[in-house]
């Protein structure tokens, strides 16, 4: 079993819950197994088969990114092209002909932090931000890490032409724009810090003695003296710039994250051409040695070639990058349609073909006139709409998918795990208060249902009763009764290991995701019995030091005729489970 170590928001709950006295289950409680023959799946994962089991075993349905997510890119003096992976917390190193990942850097080996962009120094060097923890990070040639804090949200890099190293925040903090020490021994010096809110300059260049810069919200591209700190506009109009990058003949190239284009403006005429066309998403952009230009996406992962003709050529495929929550929705064609969660999207696929549909990328708020859909990491259903809840944005949200519109949002709840429709009102766990919070649909007030878990998360609900697990503690507990919510929760399965995902399976029965074991297990609630649908599935991987443990939600959803769907975060995956 996973070491599991719990950051202050847990270690916050956890003291609540001692301190009210609540009893604490074991998280290692052990319970009973059926036996069985062992079957071998696709990718070797072992399944128990017995009268509980299903007969065959999990299918990969989608198969997602081989990159978790791509942020910054870089080339080194061999024309290896180094990638930035934030959701990943790695850097990975790729041949840009073949797409073959020849190396990575990250987790158990090496501590990389959350990198977001990269860049090589004069010596060799390799810097990179890690924004979540706001540190600039620096390899040397000969291995040895350093690291200087800046400050959260610390997210480009670049070098000038002469060495000098400067770093921006976007996303989390001031919009301030830093130079650096490259020894990264001296304090930073500030430049600006009134580039906000929200973003400093994004994907940074330097040309002509002047550093280059896109302001995503204010959809323009500056350039800054970096001695004076006097900023000038070179382009504006765009939806969701990005990066910038110079080509070896002095061309500005901007990259437009929401309109997914490479657009080469002049910097004399702000004229724009569109060179290349990909999808929405996109994070960063470079030149290798012979002005090949490539691209990379945050919200699919992919890596792409812009070639000179205008064409693109697909470099690494992309697709999920964390999948999370898990919803099925029937069309009026009587069609079903799964939807996942993925973090910086939502994707649609074919509930029979795992054929590809429609993907909706957030932009961090960049949308004009309308609320958009914030970091989505649970997914439930609601008529003809998703519920998405999301601890990274503290929101919950209700979306109609046909509009892409954002019906209904609430920001208010304290880091939201999960959230679900239940009698006409909204049922949401908190993270931060260790709760389950029901908001009333006509008064829109927040009552407390339960209170003492240490961490509830995944919650399922029938039109009458409402269950929650607790990823500490190991347990299934019912919260509503015939429609009355219970005085004391009870307790209906326990020492499961990391239970995060909850569904109704038919009349008798729920399904949990045991993430920490890579488990899918059935509660039979009429005896208590647990026993195991599939085991061996890819999911759960290490959550940093600073988030909750459940910082990707493995999501389970049953179809309307017995279909299971899990999702498998990491390996990017989407398992069917065929019913029995």
């Amino acid at each position: 079993m996973k070491r599991v170590t719990m950051p202050w928001i847990l270690k916050f709950c956890y003291l609540l819950m001692l301190l009210s006295g609540a009893p604490i289950v074991s998280l290692t409680s052990a319970h009973t197994r059926p036996t069985g023959s062992v079957q071998q799946t696709q990718e070797g994962a072992e399944v128990l088969s017995s009268a509980q089991a299903e007969r065959d075993g999990p299918e990969v349905l989608v198969q997602g990114s081989p990159i978790h997510n791509a942020n910054g890119i870089t080339f080194d003096r061999h024309d290896l092209l180094y990638i930035a992976s934030l959701v990943g917390r790695s850097i990975l190193v790729m041949n840009p002909d073949t797409g073959e990942i020849l190396k990575r850097l990250g987790p158990p080996a090496m501590d990389v932090g959350d990198p977001d962009d990269l860049i090589f120094g004069p010596d060799g060097s390799l810097y990179w931000t890690a924004i979540i923890t706001g540190e600039v990070r620096r390899l040397s040639p000969d291995g040895v890490q350093s690291a200087q804090q800046v400050g959260s949200g610390v997210n480009s890099i670049t070098f000038s032409d002469n060495g000098r190293l400067f770093v921006s925040l976007c996303f989390r903090g001031p919009g301030a724009i830093y130079e650096l020490d490259p020894k990264l021994s001296h304090p930073p010096r500030l430049i600006r810090n009134d580039l906000g809110p929200g973003c400093g300059l994004n994907g940074m260049a330097w040309h002509d003695g002047f550093l280059y810069g896109p302001r995503w919200f204010a959809g323009e591209v500056v350039r800054v003296n970096v001695d004076s700190g006097e900023m000038l506009t070179v382009a504006n109009g765009l939806a969701a710039p990005a990066a910038v990058k110079f080509d070896s003949k002095g061309r500005l190239h901007v990259l437009d994250s929401a309109r997914g284009e490479v657009l080469r403006v002049d910097i004399g005429t702000e004229k724009k051409q569109v060179v290349g066309q990909l999808r929405p998403g996109l994070d960063n952009m470079a030149f290798d040695s012979h002005d090949r230009l490539f691209v990379s996406s945050y919200a699919e992962g992919f890596i792409a070639e812009v070639l000179s003709s205008g064409q693109t050529r697909t470099i690494s495929e992309g697709g999920l990058i964390a999948p999370g929550g898990v919803a099925i929705m029937t069309d009026h064609a009587g069609r079903e349609r799964v939807f996942v969660a993925d973090i910086f999207s939502v994707h649609e696929f074919n509930a029979n073909t795992g054929e590809a549909g429609r993907t909706t990328v957030t932009f961090f708020g960049n949308v004009v006139g309308n609320p958009e859909i914030g970091d989505p990491l649970t997914a439930s259903v609601d008529d003809d709409h998703l519920i998405l809840s999301s601890w990274r944005a503290n929101a919950v949200q209700v979306w109609d998918p046909e509009h892409n519109k954002i019906i209904e949002q609430d920001l208010d709840f304290a880091a939201p795990g999960n959230a679900i429709r239940f009698r006409g009102d909204l049922v949401v766990t908190e993270l931060l208060t260790g709760s389950v919070v029901r908001r009333d649909a006509m008064t829109g007030a927040h009552v407390k249902l339960a209170t003492g878990f240490i961490l509830p998360i995944g919650l399922a609900a029938t039109d009458q009763d409402l269950w929650v697990t607790d990823w500490v503690t190991g347990t299934v507990r019912k919260l509503v009764s015939s429609g009355v919510p219970l005085e004391r929760p009870v307790v209906v399965a326990m020492g499961l290991l990391g239970p995060e995902g909850l569904a109704v399976e038919g009349s008798d029965s729920l399904l949990v995701v045991e993430s920490l074991t890579g488990r899918l297990s059935r509660i039979n609630l009429t005896t208590g019995e647990v026993s195991t649908v599939a085991e061996g599935l890819s999911i759960q991987r290490e959550a940093p030091s600073w988030a909750s443990p459940t910082w990707n939600f493995n999501g389970v959803a049953v179809s309307r005729t017995g279909e299971i769907y899990v999702t498998g975060d990491h390996k990017d995956v989407l398992y069917r489970i065929q019913p029995q």
